[in-house]
């Protein structure tokens, strides 16, 4: 077969930019170690990217020293070692983007590579057109299939196994990729967090969201996985007092303020060491993109990720020139899906509610009161929304009360459950305070 009048389509910048992501922040460049070594163009950059592949393979760090040594140390690749040493840090808010480049950039060349075979075996198949068209629609078929590399597939077997092989595996008590939200009332209703899931806990101001989703955050660690918290409303110091408040019944204030009693004091740095010691992680989030989030989140699925709260979902921006507000919202919603079905994890994310619920006679909030987009509801596995009588009545019979509305729970039940919140510790507890009369 004679070769193109040009050289194939490629992008050796881009290619180079995968492989410094890869080599300088290998923990949250991970995703580039999913592609093939075919969409690598140039010799260099596939050496390069089969080095650190078999470092990953092998478990070992992959860095500057160790890639070099597994192509031949110092004096075994002159072209990797100059290429090693200017390696830089690029931004990696496009990096899946930049991968998803490089696979369609390969499956043009196949699909360049069979056309050019085709064309050449069109002169073996002069005097049989009907048999060399046949070859070649087949031919081109195969190679177009090339354009969803990286995409595979299950037989309804294959899932069906995976099925019967988590029933038994939930009758027999023995561990699953489902963790437990730690509270009774909600495991019981739904199933625990199953991974690939979006849950959403959606109230107005003031409803103890924020709250509910730390609190699965700390009640996952707990369990002895890493849990990842993305609070864009807070600093993460902020954030780690409120989980002390939680933990400790002292009051917010009364830490922030530093007036605690001594058994306070002593309760205050005896559950601090407690919570020392669970895998809880607070990315420095304030204004991310929805890309960050994946992003980070991504780096840390081999350290051992369990579930992601993110708090809240209207506040996350997108990369992309969009509209108006409910295509950003819809387009962050769709991503918070796919992160989850990506990475094989539970995601919470917080959202907000707008006021029509404020308006109405009854103000407990339904699905439409989500703010700003549908999309949330179309997108979302679970939806949760938040209601506490207190909250607009003083004189409430059912003071320190929250009603978590289970308004949609795909492959579940919906209805209330009704849960004890402690105001002064933005706590939860399946506890309900008596119904107060008169």
């Amino acid at each position: 077969m004679s070769g193109p009048s040009k050289p194939f389509p490629s992008n050796e910048l881009l290619e180079r930019r995968v492989l410094e992501a890869l080599v300088g922040l290998p923990a949250e460049a991970a995703e580039v170690l999913d592609l093939d070594v075919a969409c690598f163009y140039s010799p260099l950059h596939a050496r390069v990217f089969q080095a650190c592949k078999a470092l990953s393979e092998q478990r070992r760090a992959i860095d500057a020293v160790l890639v070099l040594s597994q192509l031949g140390g110092y004096d075994g690749d002159p072209e990797a070692r100059s290429f090693i040493a200017s390696v830089g840090f690029p931004d990696l808010t496009h990096l899946s983007a930049w991968c998803d480049t490089l696979r369609d950039l390969r499956a043009l060349r196949c699909v360049q590579e069979e056309a050019l075979r085709i064309a050449a075996a069109g002169y073996e198949h002069a005097k049989t057109p009907g048999a060399y068209l046949d070859h070649a629609s087949t031919k081109l078929a195969a190679a177009f299939e090339g354009r969803a590399v990286g995409v595979s597939t299950d037989t309804v077997g294959t899932l069906l196994g995976q099925v019967m092989d988590d029933y038994d595996l939930r009758r027999a008590n023995a561990p699953t990729r489902i963790v437990c939200a730690g509270f009774k009332k909600l495991d019981d209703t739904l199933g625990g967090l199953e991974p690939g899931r979006l849950y959403v806990v959606a109230g107005r101001a003031g409803m103890g969201k924020s709250s509910l989703g730390m609190q699965l955050a700390m009640n996952v660690a707990i369990q002895g996985h890493l849990a990842l918290v993305f609070n864009l409303e807070m600093k993460p110091k902020e954030v780690a007092r409120r989980l002390l408040s939680i933990a400790s019944g002292v009051e917010g204030k009364t830490i922030k303020n530093a007036n605690a009693t001594d058994d306070q004091l002593a309760r205050m740095t005896r559950k601090s060491n407690d919570l020392s010691k669970l895998a809880i992680e607070f990315p420095r989030s304030i204004d991310m993109t929805i890309e960050q989030v994946r992003r980070v989140s991504r780096g840390r699925v081999r350290a051992g990720l369990r579930v992601v709260v993110v708090d809240y979902l209207q506040l996350i921006k997108t990369t992309d020139k969009l509209d108006n507000r409910e295509q950003q919202v819809a387009t962050v919603s769709r991503g918070l899906k796919a992160m989850a079905l990506e990475l094989d994890i539970p995601v919470i994310a917080m959202a907000q509610l707008n006021r029509e619920a404020d308006k109405r006679g009854n103000q407990r909030p339904n699905l439409s009161d989500l703010r700003e987009s549908g999309a949330i509801e179309q997108d979302a596995d679970v939806v949760m929304l938040l209601y506490r009588d207190e909250y607009y009545n003083a004189n409430t019979p059912t003071p320190n009360m929250c009603e978590v509305i289970v308004a949609k729970n795909r492959d579940g039940e919906t209805g209330v459950i009704k849960m004890g919140f402690h105001g002064q510790y933005t706590r939860f507890s399946d506890n309900i305070p008596e119904v107060r009369y008169g």
